[in-house]
C-alpha cells in the first residue's frame, strides 16, 4: 500500500468520524434539550401557583427553587461544554481532511471539503449558518433559569428574597467566569497511560530489596 492509498483510507476514516461526531452531538443535545425543557416547564407551572398567593414566596420555597436553579445551571453548563468540545473534535477532522485534499500526490481528486468551505464562504450562504446558535442553546436555558429565580425573588417586592436571588445569580456568574478563565478542571490529555521508566541501577536495587 503506497502513501496515496494510505491518504485515501485516512480520508474515508475521517469522513466516517465526522458523521459519528455530528450524530453524537445531536443525540446529546436532544437528551439535554428534553430534560431541560421538562424541568423548566415544571418549574414555571409551580411558580405560577405561588405567584397567585397574596403573600411573598416563603423562604423555604425560595430555597428549593434556588437548589433547582443551581442544579439546572450546572446541567446547562455541562451541555455547553460538551457541545463545544464536540465542535472542536469536528474542527480537527475537517482541517485534517482539507490538508489531505491539498496533498499534491492526490492531484486534486478529492475536493469535497474545499468545495464546502468555498460555498459557505459566499455571502448568500454565510448568513445561513446556525452552528453558533446551536452551541448557545444551553445559554438560553441558563438565562431562562436565572430569570425565573429573579422573578421569584422579586415577587411582592420582598427585599430579603430579592437579596438572596441577586446574590445567588452573581455567585453563579462569577463561578462560570472563573471556570472559563482558568480552564478548571484541567482534562488529562493522551489516550495511553504514562509509565515511569526506572534506570537499570534502580531496578537492581529493587531486586536486592525484594
Amino acid at each position: 500500500m503506497d502513501n496515496k492509498e494510505i491518504l485515501i483510507r485516512e480520508y474515508e476514516t475521517i469522513t466516517h468520524q465526522i458523521i459519528h461526531w455530528d450524530k453524537f452531538f445531536w443525540e446529546k443535545s436532544q437528551f439535554f434539550l428534553a430534560v431541560e425543557s421538562a424541568l423548566l416547564a415544571g418549574a414555571i407551572l409551580e411558580l405560577r401557583k405561588l405567584f397567585k398567593l397574596p403573600s411573598p414566596i416563603r423562604a423555604s420555597d425560595l430555597t428549593i427553587l434556588l437548589v433547582v436553579v443551581i442544579f439546572n445551571l450546572f446541567l446547562c453548563y455541562v451541555w455547553f461544554r460538551t457541545s463545544r468540545s464536540n465542535r472542536e473534535y469536528l474542527r480537527v477532522r475537517f482541517q485534517r481532511a482539507l490538508r489531505i485534499e491539498s496533498d499534491p500526490r492526490l492531484r486534486g481528486v478529492l475536493q469535497l471539503y474545499h468545495e464546502q468551505d468555498n460555498m459557505l464562504a459566499q455571502p448568500q450562504f454565510r448568513k445561513h449558518s446556525s452552528s453558533k446558535w446551536e452551541l448557545h442553546i444551553p445559554s438560553a436555558f441558563g438565562i431562562a433559569w436565572v430569570g425565573l429565580l429573579l422573578a421569584a425573588s422579586l415577587h411582592r417586592a420582598n427585599y430579603f428574597n430579592a437579596g438572596i436571588g441577586v446574590t445567588a445569580t452573581g455567585l453563579v456568574v462569577v463561578a462560570v467566569i472563573l471556570i472559563e478563565r482558568t480552564g478548571w478542571p484541567t482534562p488529562t490529555r493522551g489516550w495511553l497511560p504514562q509509565t515511569q521508566t526506572r534506570s537499570p541501577r534502580r531496578r537492581r536495587q529493587g531486586r536486592r530489596i525484594r
